[in-house]
C-alpha cells in the first residue's frame, strides 16, 4: 500500500535536503582531512621505524663506529630523502660483522694446531 504525501510535506522534506546533503559533504571533507593527516603521520612513523632498524643494524654490524646512533639516523635520513636508502639496507644486510684482524671465531681452546692458538691468543706465556 502506498503512502500518500501531501505537497506541503514534499514541499517540507524536499527543503531539508540542500541543507542535510551541506553536512553530509562537509563531515565528507573533514573525514578525508583527518584519515589524509593519519596516514601521513603513519608514513612519517614507519619511515623513523626503518631508521631506527637500520641504524641499530649498522651499529651491530660495527658499521661508522664512534658515531652516536642520532647521527646514523640522521645520515640514513640524507640518504633517504635522495632515494638511497634501499641501496644501504641491502649493503648492510649482506655485510658481516666487523671483527678485528685476525679473529677466526668466539670459541677459544679450540685450536687444531700451534699457529692458530697464537693467533688466537690462547698461547700465554
Amino acid at each position: 500500500m502506498p503512502i500518500k504525501l501531501s505537497a506541503s510535506q514534499v514541499h517540507a522534506v524536499l527543503s531539508e535536503v540542500p541543507s542535510t546533503l551541506r553536512a553530509l559533504v562537509e563531515e565528507r571533507d573533514t573525514l578525508k582531512e583527518k584519515l589524509a593527516s593519519t596516514s601521513a603521520a603513519l608514513e612519517e612513523y614507519r619511515s623513523k621505524e626503518r631508521l631506527n632498524k637500520l641504524a641499530t643494524k649498522m651499529e651491530d654490524k660495527g658499521f661508522m663506529p664512534g658515531s652516536a646512533m642520532e647521527d646514523k639516523i640522521d645520515f640514513l635520513s640524507k640518504k633517504a630523502a635522495s632515494g638511497q636508502l634501499e641501496a644501504i639496507e641491502q649493503a648492510v644486510d649482506m655485510s658481516v660483522p666487523s671483527q678485528p684482524i685476525g679473529w677466526l671465531g668466539g670459541e677459544v681452546g679450540n685450536s687444531s694446531d700451534e699457529l692458530t692458538a697464537y693467533c688466537l691468543g690462547e698461547l700465554v706465556d
